[in-house]
């Protein structure tokens, strides 16, 4: 009878552990009012810990953002332009902080076209609940800091921008989403 009893309630502590965690991963943390609308810089896209800023060879920067089971998994425009690229690419589901590996993973890649010039985010499943929703189309025009999209749980965000941009943060800064400036265009 004891342990019946005992069994019940580690399944119910399980259980409420498990919701807890699923409210904390869906909570809505951005304050709006801390969202710098301005042409002329770059909003983080995501929140969480940036693992790694990349020169890549066609002249972009790759700025690698891991967003914990713990942070919002909101994604946001980070700059005003147009889509001229989305795509969905099936994929692997490998531990997002292996980044070589994490490049196999499923992901949506949208390109968007500014002003000063292209920007592209990479929304990157990790190993859990594997979805990542958009609600952006192709050609639609997009304004800085509106909503990008979402993934679930464990999860990865690439930036890329131009090498010729300004940068504001370096490996291991955390971020806040809109609320925080990544670069500065040149």
């Amino acid at each position: 009878m004891i342990n019946n009893i005992m069994k019940t309630l580690y399944l119910v502590a399980l259980f409420m552990l498990v919701i807890t965690i699923v409210l904390i991963v869906n909570r809505r943390i951005i304050n709006e009012n801390n969202i710098r609308i301005d042409p002329n810089v770059i909003l983080s896209p995501a929140c969480g810990y940036i693992s790694e800023i990349k020169n890549e060879s066609d002249g972009f920067i790759r700025i690698t953002i891991i967003l914990n089971i713990f942070d919002n998994h909101d994604q946001w425009i980070p700059c005003s332009g147009i889509v001229k690229n989305k795509k969905y690419k099936s994929g692997e589901f490998n531990i997002v902080y292996l980044l070589e590996k994490s490049q196999l993973n499923e992901r949506l890649d949208t390109l968007i076209q500014s002003p000063y010039g292209l920007i592209g985010i990479s929304q990157i499943a990790g190993m859990l609940f594997r979805s990542i929703e958009s609600n952006i189309k192709m050609n639609e025009q997009v304004n800085q800091g509106a909503k990008l999209g979402h993934i679930k749980f464990g999860s990865r965000v690439d930036i890329y921008v131009p090498d010729s941009t300004k940068m504001l943060v370096k490996k291991g800064n955390r971020v806040k989403g809109p609320e925080t400036i990544l670069a500065i265009w040149k």
